[in-house]
């Protein structure tokens, strides 16, 4: 199912109340908690797993999601679009019909789509001019050839625009929102090695560990071939998931020594 926030939210903590859907509420609620614990490096940093117990109660009906553990488990959520944003797909919100089909992010001339009538200049011969844009000889107004060059814009304009958005669009599909080609990074047929999930790009490489969530990107060198671009790549991403390990390894002894 696809919720925006809001919705999720009503859905969260109003749809136990509807006993005719109460076991596809739970079924979705269910699929949330397993959401948040794809983006935990382990169990016990679940909130909702360790504030509070989800076990079958006989003194309650749905008592392993009772309003205490809802708040928790929307906590967790909100804690989680936080951190890795709406692009990931258990967060990605559904798309309004009436939203608009064009982004605002177009290029100031595309956003006209008439051409200005005082911008159209009158050429000898009958023709008529707009930027690049030129009629055909002996037009017999302002008005026709401005009419003519108008057609001719927007036809173009659409084309244009067709091409932004399907750019942007390419663009805006993170790893997240993929996904992913499966990927062993090793080193040999000995020593540590990661399971997980590789997305390429033109310009980069991402990479993000199935257990821990870890994830890492790296630059594309351009200039090598298919083969060996391939295999720099795959180096790159082992030495920077072992590099992000010690780092994490580092900060747990430390948040450790810090506790104790």
């Amino acid at each position: 199912m696809n919720y925006s926030m809001a919705a999720l939210h009503a859905r969260i903590f109003q749809g136990s109340q509807e006993s005719s859907s109460a076991e596809r509420w739970r079924s979705e609620v269910n699929a949330m908690h397993d959401a948040v614990h794809c983006k935990l490096g382990e169990s016990s940093q679940c909130p909702v797993c360790t504030g509070v117990r989800l076990r079958k109660d006989n003194r309650w009906l749905n008592v392993d999601w009772n309003p205490k553990a809802l708040s928790l488990l929307w906590g967790a959520i909100e804690s989680t679009v936080r951190q890795h944003g709406i692009g990931w797909s258990a967060w990605r919100p559904c798309r309004s019909k009436d939203a608009p089909s064009v982004r605002p992010r177009l290029p100031a001339k595309l956003q006209l789509e008439n051409i200005p009538r005082d911008a159209v200049q009158e050429l000898p011969g009958g023709v008529f001019k707009w930027g690049s844009w030129t009629t055909g000889p002996d037009v017999e107004s302002a008005e026709a050839g401005w009419s003519i060059l108008n057609q001719q814009w927007q036809e173009h304009r659409k084309i244009r625009i067709n091409l932004l958005l399907e750019m942007d669009e390419q663009t805006d599909k993170r790893s997240q929102n993929q996904p992913g080609e499966k990927l062993v990074l090793r080193r040999g047929d000995q020593g540590q090695c990661f399971t997980g999930r590789v997305w390429r790009f033109d310009e980069e490489w991402s990479f993000q560990e199935e257990n821990t969530g870890i994830q890492v990107t790296v630059e594309v060198n351009q200039d090598l071939g298919i083969v060996r671009r391939h295999q720099q790549c795959e180096e790159r991403l082992y030495r920077a998931m072992k590099a992000e390990h010690v780092k994490r390894k580092q900060a747990a002894a430390k948040a450790t020594r810090k506790e104790a």
